[in-house]
């Protein structure tokens, strides 16, 4: 199944948004009220999204560094920004 987002789109990070780094583990959260447990990949994507990539760009880049298909790659990003974004983890410029 393809899930259909537009891979021109500049994402960036939320302003308001906090990585805490603690005993190995990773922690999103914007104010302190609600924590989010995030993984490496997810916080990679992250520090991807500075508004100058495209997502396109961040795919390329992320199946470069893994070493993985293209294709196989845009599927599984196009997933994880609808999720960052549903979440006010990113927006886009």
């Amino acid at each position: 199944m393809s899930i259909d987002i537009d891979f021109e789109k500049k994402p960036i990070k939320s302003k308001k948004l906090k990585i805490i780094s603690n005993i190995g583990s990773l922690y999103a959260t914007f104010d302190g009220s609600r924590v989010w447990e995030i993984d490496q990949a997810v916080n990679y994507v992250l520090s991807l999204c500075d508004g100058n990539r495209r997502i396109e760009d961040i795919a390329q880049e992320i199946a470069k560094t893994i070493e993985s298909d293209i294709e196989v790659v845009r599927q599984t990003l196009a997933s994880m920004m609808l999720e960052l974004e549903k979440n006010g983890f990113i927006e886009y410029l």
